[in-house]
């Protein structure tokens, strides 16, 4: 229904497992998808279970099994990691803090590790501790990443964060590592209704496009380096009689100079939720 950092990451490119006795193809958005070999025995059978349990997102059964694996295998970081974002879809980020921070003091390189703390502290920021710790982690991840555009983390364009069920709508946050688009994407949340089906797409941009008009209002700012940015809407696009993309799109906020994660995260769940209105719209086709 939802994708998860498993989805986003070729885990078995990595770390070479097979799933099932074939090899497992996952996609990254916008990438192609990878692939690759085999974990060794004697535990390949209880493996093959954990996973499939996970894929048909019984995340506490995949959870339980991973914590075996784990118990016969305390070093294995692949069960570590698979029970960790296991605990994160059952909102468990004690769990996942417990298990990877000994990971992440032995490998400070470890780019999954850094995604999947972000992703628990992102849970816990009712403490403001965690929110800088998540801050902490998206820095050192995004640092590895720009080093080296032609690693595997190099070619990610961006991450999962954050996920927030609000009534009965799920929203996913994915901040970019780097702007990506014609229009300078620096976030996009993605929504979902109770059934998993897509629904608004919400953006943070900073198109080139806008920057003179934002210059002209703005002039002390832009003469500082700063920008304008925006906060987009795109419903999911519809088919006209003759074969076109119609896409319809809503503006609802500006912002002088790129707004925090925080700020756009409640004014995304205010959208999700009806009680922020959009300034303007427009529906025409894109094709």
């Amino acid at each position: 229904m939802f994708t998860t950092f498993l989805s986003l990451v070729s885990w078995f490119s990595v770390f070479g497992v097979t799933v099932c006795g074939m090899a497992l193809f996952l996609t990254v958005p916008g990438q192609a998808a990878q692939s690759s070999p085999s974990v060794p025995n004697p535990h390949q059978a209880e493996f093959d279970e954990a996973v499939s349990s996970f894929r048909a997102k019984h995340y506490d059964i995949a959870l339980a099994d991973f914590k075996k694996l784990m118990g016969e295998e305390p070093e294995n970081p692949v069960y570590k990691k698979f029970a960790s974002e296991a605990a994160l879809n059952q909102g468990d980020a004690d769990f996942v803090v417990q298990t990877l921070q000994p990971i992440e003091a032995a490998q400070p390189d470890d780019w999954q590790t850094h995604l999947l703390l972000a992703r628990a502290y992102a849970q816990m920021v009712k403490d403001p501790h965690h929110a800088e710790k998540r801050d902490e982690e998206i820095a050192l991840v995004t640092k590895q990443h720009n080093q080296d555009p032609n690693s595997q983390l190099g070619k990610l364009r961006d991450f999962l964060l954050e996920t927030v069920h609000q009534g009965d709508k799920t929203i996913q946050f994915y901040p970019a590592f780097t702007p990506w688009g014609p229009y300078h994407v620096h976030l996009i949340a993605r929504t979902f209704d109770a059934a998993g089906q897509p629904g608004l797409r919400i953006t943070l941009e900073s198109n080139d496009f806008d920057q003179p008009q934002f210059a002209k209002e703005h002039p002390a700012e832009a003469a500082a380096g700063q920008r304008g940015y925006s906060l987009d809407g795109y419903a999911p696009d519809q088919k006209s009689a003759d074969g076109r993309t119609i896409q319809t799109h809503y503006t609802y906020s500006f912002f002088t100079g790129q707004p925090s994660y925080d700020v756009v995260r409640e004014r995304v769940l205010a959208i999700a939720a009806g009680t922020v209105k959009p300034l303007s719209s427009r529906t025409g086709p894109i094709n």
